[in-house]
């Protein structure tokens, strides 16, 4: 059977760059599960780093199609006006014969145990609020109106219950070969 890694955690976490760093520079074995996002592209963003950019009508038509594996939706604000972005996983970006590392919210992991439950390992990664928005304003995508919606979005996200539910708690301040040591060692142990 092959795993199917998922980090989760609140807004810059450091959940992309651990994930990232997993599959690039530690784990060959394990593909980048790139998820799609009708969201603009930030600074320093490409097509397919981290996401597949579509427009808000291209989403919406592969959620028509059934061709998504989970999705959800975003109410946010840019420039402190209401919009609306899509993100989720395209049924053909999942290989069977493949092992995952991947980045979902609450939402997602739910829809991912239904599918894969027996593959899956849940980490949540913790970082602390005032080193979150430093990263936040380091991205060079700060506004103090989305960071705030964003914060009690999170707080409401990831409850104690929630938390609960997952398998491990990653410690987003440590560097990332401690972050992916741990994780190589939880994999062995429930996948050896």
């Amino acid at each position: 059977m092959k795993p199917i890694i998922i980090l989760c955690g609140p807004s810059c976490a450091g959940k992309d760059t651990i994930a990232t760093a997993f599959n690039f520079f530690y784990y060959q074995d394990f593909h980048f599960l790139i998820s799609t996002t009708s969201r603009p592209k930030r600074p320093n963003e490409s097509e397919g780093n981290p996401y597949y950019f579509v427009s808000k009508e291209e989403f919406e038509e592969l959620i028509k199609e059934d061709g998504l594996l989970e999705y959800r939706e975003y109410n946010t604000l840019v420039d402190n006006n209401p919009e609306v972005w899509y993100y989720g996983v395209e049924k053909t970006s999942l290989d069977p014969d493949m092992s995952y590392v991947c980045v979902l919210d609450p939402i997602g992991i739910k829809q991912f145990k239904k599918l894969f439950k027996e593959r899956l390992l849940v980490f949540y990664v913790y970082t602390p609020e005032t080193e979150r928005r430093q990263r936040c304003k380091e991205r060079g995508d700060f506004n103090r109106f989305e960071w705030e919606r964003r914060l009690k979005d999170d707080k409401i996200k990831f409850s104690k219950e929630f938390l609960e539910d997952c398998d491990y708690i990653l410690d987003g301040s440590k560097s990332l070969p401690v972050n992916i040591t741990l994780i190589k060692n939880k994999i062995d142990e429930k996948f050896k």
